[in-house]
């Protein structure tokens, strides 16, 4: 089971590394000259900050 849930882990580092990457290359080339991207991509990380509160608090009854 261990193993199972460490290479879930590696994945979710991985993932979370490549969406980085990529979000970096949006606001760098394709979004240059936008003065909305930053705020959108601002309001978009402080909901997955939000939701991963909420999860943390709920964790228990999510898991039943």
């Amino acid at each position: 089971m261990k193993i199972v849930t460490r290479n879930a882990c590696a994945y979710a580092v991985f993932g979370a590394f490549g969406i980085t990457l990529y979000l970096g290359h949006l606001a760098d080339v394709v979004f240059k000259d936008s003065l909305l991207f930053p705020f959108a991509l601002s309001m978009i990380g402080i909901a997955v900050i939000a939701v991963g509160l909420l999860y943390y608090r709920r964790q228990q009854a999510v898991a039943a």
